[in-house]
C-alpha cells in the first residue's frame, strides 16, 4: 500500500505537496473526462489515484458532480468509483495511471492522467430486455383509446377522441422497414383523415430511418430515458398535486401545460397567466375526456399552483401494468427556471412508485430538456423518432 500525501519519504513528492497546497488554484482542478461515441447510457468512471482529497468508498451513480470539488492529488490505494451519464456522440479516452504513484501532481499531470476509459455498467442484455419492454407498452397504450388496424409493417391506431395518435412498427417486427411502405401507410394515415405520423424506437426499428430519409421525409429525434434506481428528490417553490377526476383545476392545469408546450423549450418567455386563461375558455369537451380517462385510471395527472397565480404547470403518467409513461410535463415559460418541471417529474415518479410500477420512461423534446429529467435520475436507453 503507497505512503499517503505528506507522509512521503519521497523529497521531491513532499515538495510537489507543498506546491499544490499554496496554489490557491488547487480547489478548482478538475478529473478532465474526454467523452465522444460511447453508446448512449450509464457508464462507469474508475479513476485510479483520484484527484479527491480523500478516498471514496461509496459508490454513486450522482458522484459525478464530486469530481468538480477538487483539492489534492491522494495516495493510490484511494479511489473514485462513480457513475456518470454518457450521451450520444461521446467518448472517453483510454485509461492511464499516473506516473508517480502516491505523489502529488500539477494540474496539467492531473487532467491527462486522469483521462479514463468507461466499461459500460448495463450490458447489451439488460437494454434489449428494456428495449423491448417499452416496445409492448407502445404497442398497448394507446389501444383503450383507439381503432386499431394492421397496415403492412405498421399498427395504425385511430384515436377515438382525445390525443390524435399515429403509427408504430408492428410489435415484434423483425424484417427491414421500406420507403414504399413508409410512404404506403402515410397515405392510409392521410385517408383516415388522421395525422400522418409514424413514431419508433430507432434501436428497436433501426431500418426506418433510412426507409423514411428515402421516402423524402425528415426524422426528427428526441432522447428516450428510463428511471434508473430511486428518483432524486426535486422541490420548487409552488404546491404540486394529485387531481382527480371531478377536481374544479382540471381545465387550468391543461391550459398551463398547453401554453408551455405552444414554447416547446427550457427558456423563459412572457406567456403566463393571460395566455393560460384564454385556453380555458371553450376547452369544456376536452377537459370532460381528461376527466374520463383520468376516472378510468389510464392516466395520472399532477398540477403545479403558484399561491398568488394559481396553476402554472403540469404533468402526467399512463401506466399499463408495471410500466409507465411521463408525459406533457409543461410549465408556463414566465415560471421557469424555479425548479417546477424537475418537482413535477419527481411527483409523478413517486406517485407510479406507489401504485407498483417498475418501469418509469419517458422522451424528451431536446437535450437540454432530458438535462432536466437527468436531474431526477433518468438516464438515457436510446432513441425515440417521429417523422410527421
Amino acid at each position: 500500500m503507497s505512503t499517503p500525501v505528506g507522509e512521503s519519504d519521497d523529497p521531491a513528492a513532499d515538495r510537489a505537496v507543498s506546491a499544490l497546497e499554496r496554489d490557491e488554484r488547487v480547489a478548482e482542478q478538475v478529473a478532465e473526462l474526454v467523452l465522444a461515441r460511447q453508446p448512449h447510457g450509464v457508464v462507469r468512471l474508475e479513476a485510479v489515484e483520484s484527484p479527491l482529497g480523500r478516498a471514496v468508498e461509496r459508490q454513486d451513480r450522482r458522484a459525478a458532480r464530486d469530481v468538480l470539488l477538487l483539492d489534492d492529488h491522494v495516495a493510490q490505494h484511494e479511489h473514485l468509483v462513480v457513475e456518470v451519464a454518457v450521451r450520444n456522440h461521446e467518448r472517453v479516452a483510454p485509461l492511464r495511471s499516473p506516473g508517480e504513484a502516491g505523489g502529488a501532481q500539477c494540474l496539467r499531470e492531473l487532467q491527462g492522467n486522469h483521462a479514463t476509459s468507461l466499461p459500460a455498467v448495463r450490458d447489451d442484455a439488460w437494454v434489449s430486455e428494456l428495449l423491448e419492454r417499452l416496445e409492448a407498452y407502445y404497442d398497448e397504450a394507446p389501444r383503450a383509446g383507439s381503432d386499431v388496424e394492421e397496415h403492412g409493417p405498421f399498427t395504425v391506431f385511430v384515436s377515438r377522441g382525445g390525443w390524435p395518435y399515429y403509427a408504430r412498427p408492428r410489435l415484434g417486427l423483425a424484417a427491414d422497414v421500406t420507403a414504399a411502405e413508409v410512404t404506403s401507410v402515410l397515405a392510409r394515415l392521410g385517408e383516415l383523415g388522421v395525422p400522418q405520423s409514424i413514431e419508433w424506437v430507432h434501436e428497436t426499428t433501426p431500418s426506418l430511418r433510412a426507409a423514411a430519409s428515402e421516402a423524402g421525409l425528415e426524422v426528427h429525434d428526441y432522447p428516450l430515458l428510463v428511471l434508473d434506481g430511486d428518483p432524486v428528490e426535486r422541490q420548487s417553490p409552488v404546491a404540486v398535486r394529485r387531481l382527480e377526476p371531478d377536481d374544479a383545476d382540471l381545465a387550468v392545469v391543461r391550459a398551463a401545460i398547453h401554453v408551455g408546450f405552444d414554447q416547446d423549450d427550457t427558456r423563459t418567455g412572457p406567456a403566463s397567466v393571460a395566455e393560460r386563461d384564454a385556453k380555458v375558455s371553450g376547452a369544456e369537451g376536452d377537459v370532460g375526456h381528461l376527466s374520463s380517462v383520468l376516472a378510468s385510471g389510464r392516466s395520472v395527472l399532477y398540477g403545479a399552483f403558484d399561491p398568488e397565480l394559481g396553476a402554472v404547470g403540469g404533468g402526467s403518467h399512463n401506466p399499463r401494468g408495471e410500466v409507465t409513461e411521463i408525459v406533457g410535463v409543461g410549465v408556463l415559460p414566465a415560471q421557469r427556471r424555479r425548479g417546477i418541471a424537475g418537482h413535477l417529474t419527481w411527483a409523478l415518479t413517486r406517485d407510479a412508485a406507489s401504485s407498483g410500477v417498475s418501469t418509469v420512461f419517458m422522451s424528451a423534446g431536446s437535450d437540454d430538456v432530458a438535462r432536466i429529467y437527468e436531474g431526477v435520475g433518468f438516464v438515457r436507453v436510446g432513441t425515440a423518432c417521429i417523422v410527421e
